[in-house]
């Protein structure tokens, strides 16, 4: 029998992988030709708690489609965990029904969509469990799979149809990237940071997609593990860190050790916040943090790590382990910032992850024992060594006495032998001495170099770092609170924009300066509340609303569903929707003789229903040439040869961007080059989905500009040429032809 599986998404565990392949081998043996499609993974909810909406198995074959969820439970769980299997099973339900929901509008007929839980644990733990029924949902074991999936209910789909049910879902699902998981528990762009063969535990950097906090996510799958106490294993990483929770130099926890969203009883995870601090590596480049700052540095390193052994008992103290040049950060006060607790010993206690050795460009930093014998081999010793090793970086390419002293003081910890390397109390006395008289308070360190707490003053009011938004060529984007200066109570959150480089730096300021006034005219325009006077290298050039929400470009591959989210008729009628609400905020700006100048997809925030315009780096005045085009792959040729601007570019860029998003499809990509002259290339798209919304995208983006839509209004009038029955907005009637030159 054929069986087609398509990974819609990465498998989250060893326990799913086991079940994909176990079904494709058994469908396989059967005889006939039948066809089966799985889809795996399958992503069908837009909302941020992505796993809760994140379906196992979808199977679809000649008796119908069954929703099949993915459990390691044993049936002893199952017993002395009623509630949370009740809920696992009503989820479930849900997700079949959303999937009958649609899957009927392409077979009208298509019978009930049944859900079912396939366990994955060995016969002789889940025996009891066999047939077994939680609120309507059954469970099977492995060898029951012909039940889990219906194959022996009657035959109702032909093959052709299996096809265009299996399409419906399959093109929408496209969340993964490299095989990396990307969204879990509420977080997005998970990046994963540990060795992709460690599958008991995994480490991601990620962000929360509407508050933009940057988290370090850790996750257990007990699936991976034979050990009887893999739980207890998996908790003790974050015993680590909640150990340390005092110490100012520890990493907050975000979210505490709880099971993960749809895998109770099997993955875990806990976050922690991601400091927006450089590393030594990186700060080391500043030539502006002078010597006695570095030093005042190192004694606060030495400090910190005499208090992290402390941190244990006399007998076993805590150790690090990981001290590298990427895992020492440094804050804008020169204070400590210890990360990579991910090999962390505990006292008394199994390590946080197994003792193997240290990956080889981290070779540098590591003693000598370490090296050879591996992480088991490390006592408080060998953290001193790879202190001593990190703290040598910021000196050693200096050839200043002071520097030269340093070096040699730090020399000491670096020999072979762990017994001659001394103290960290002796490493402590010699850079006091070092330092002499006490250190000035430091100076604000360079913008590209300033982490979360820091204060900024901008128009004599006290602003809060939250987190570091993002760095362009333009320069930086922070999330601020402002603070009242003798309360130290939050005031409200913003959006801080610093430059970085002065001929840039003008030319934003400007930007800022030219649309500030005209953006309170309508709700799709984030505010501009405040603008510098002058550009300063390391100050806020302007502060926009803070919007709770998700980039545009966040929803490429999953826009359909993001209709369904929306209550829409239809992924089409959302993208006119949105077309239209961001015509008319561009339109604001035309009138009064400006274009935005950078239209793409992350510089729309979908909110709610609402979907808003943001970041003003580019704007310029109508018929000027500009100085900097915006995001090249979504502009208009003539503003890629800075040519006048017009109206027609950002409709141009607004086009563009939404045929990215809808399609997940770079606009003008042929073959491996950029080529715009040929406009959008809708190969392998269906574009009879979407009559309105394709030809408003091809004029829009017409290889030839007399062909394009020149104004705001023409855009409008032509979709409204094709949806008659549509009610024209106050907004629209009072769209001027053609905007007039400042």
């Amino acid at each position: 029998m054929k069986v087609t599986i398509f990974p819609c998404g990465p498998v989250a565990n060893e326990s799913e992988r086991m079940a994909f392949e176990h079904l494709r081998t058994r469908l396989q043996s059967e005889p006939g030709d039948g066809e089966w499609v799985l889809l795996t993974n399958l992503l069908f909810s837009v909302t941020h708690q992505l796993q809760s909406d994140e379906i196992d198995i979808v199977a679809i074959g000649p008796p119908g489609v069954r929703v099949i969820e993915v459990k390691h439970w044993e049936a002893q769980w199952v017993d002395s965990h009623v509630d949370r299997v009740r809920k696992e099973a009503d989820r479930v339900t849900s997700k079949a029904r959303k999937i009958g929901t649609t899957l009927q509008r392409i077979v009208r007929d298509l019978p009930y969509v049944d859900s079912a839980f396939l366990v994955t644990q060995a016969t002789s733990k889940v025996k009891r469990l066999a047939q077994k029924e939680v609120r309507g949902v059954r469970f099977h074991t492995l060898n029951d799979w012909k039940s889990a999936i219906g194959f022996n209910s009657p035959e109702v789909l032909l093959p052709q149809q299996v096809k265009d049910l299996s399409r419906k879902l399959e093109p929408q699902s496209s969340v993964a990237i490299d095989g990396s998981m990307r969204r879990l528990a509420g977080y997005v762009n998970l990046e994963l940071k540990s060795q992709k063969e460690e599958s008991f535990h995994r480490v991601y950097k990620g962000s929360h997609p509407a508050r933009q906090d940057r988290i370090v996510l850790h996750l257990y799958d007990l699936s991976a593990s034979d050990d009887k106490n893999a739980e207890a294993k998996a908790r003790r990483g974050f015993e680590a860190l909640h150990r340390l929770q005092l110490h100012p130099w520890a990493p907050r926890i975000l979210d505490s050790y709880q099971e993960t969203p749809g895998y109770a009883g099997e993955m875990f995870f806990f976050t922690v916040v991601d400091p927006a601090a450089p590393c030594i590596e990186d700060r080391a480049t500043d030539a502006t943090w002078n010597t006695s700052n570095r030093l005042a540095f190192a004694q606060d390193a030495v400090r910190t790590l005499s208090e992290l052994h402390a941190a244990g008992t006399p007998d076993e103290p805590m150790i690090h382990r990981n001290l590298t040049l990427r895992t020492i950060l440094v804050k804008h006060d020169d204070k400590v910032i210890l990360t990579g607790f991910e090999h962390t010993r505990i006292p008394s206690e199994v390590s946080v992850a197994s003792s193997n050795l240290p990956t080889e460009k981290d070779q540098t930093t590591v003693a000598p024992e370490v090296q050879a014998q591996g992480r088991a081999a490390a006592d408080h010793r060998s953290d001193l060594y790879s202190l001593c090793a990190c703290l040598t970086h910021l000196f050693h390419t200096k050839e200043d006495d002071l520097c030269q002293r340093a070096v040699s003081v730090f020399a000491q910890g670096l020999t072979n032998e762990p017994e001659q390397r001394g103290t960290l109390k002796d490493l402590e006395e010699a850079i006091s001495e070092l330092l002499g008289e006490s250190v000035p308070l430091p100076a604000a360190p360079p913008a590209r170099f300033w982490t979360e707490d820091q204060v900024v003053r901008f128009h004599d009011r006290d602003y809060r770092i939250v987190a570091r938004l993002g760095s362009g060529g333009v320069g930086t984007a922070f999330k601020v609170v402002e603070i009242d200066r003798s309360t130290g109570e939050d005031l409200g959150t913003y959006v801080a924009k610093v430059a970085r480089e002065g001929e840039t730096g003008q030319r934003v300021l400007k930007a800022y300066s030219l649309a500030r006034s005209h953006l309170g005219r309508h709700a799709a325009l984030s505010t501009i509340f405040e603008v510098a006077r002058e550009w300063q290298e390391n100050d806020f050039i302007a502060l926009m609303t803070w919007i709770e929400g998700a980039p545009l470009g966040e929803f490429a591959g999953v826009f359909p569903l993001l209709a369904d989210e929306q209550q829409e008729r239809s992924s089409e009628a959302l993208g006119l929707r949105w077309l239209r609400v961001i015509s008319e905020a561009l339109d604001v700006l035309h009138r009064n003789g400006l274009v935005h100048g950078d239209v793409s997809p992350r510089n729309m925030i979908a909110s709610g229903g609402d979907l808003v315009l943001t970041d003003y780096d580019f704007v310029s005045k109508i018929h000027v040439p500009i100085l900097a085009p915006g995001t090249i792959l979504y502009c208009s040729p003539s503003f890629q040869k800075q040519r006048p601007a017009s109206p027609m570019d950002d409709i141009y860029a607004l086009a563009a961007s939404f045929f990215h998003v809808i399609f997940e499809k770079e606009p003008f990509w042929y073959g491996g080059a950029q080529a715009k002259e040929r406009g959008l290339n809708w190969d392998g798209v269906d574009r009879s989905q979407y009559p309105i919304l394709a030809d408003f995208l091809d004029k829009a983006t017409h290889p030839e500009p007399e062909q394009r839509f020149a104004n705001v209004a023409a855009a409008l009038a032509a979709l409204k040429a094709r949806e008659p029955k549509e009610v024209v907005t106050p907004a629209e009637k009072d769209i001027a032809r053609e905007p007039e030159p400042v």
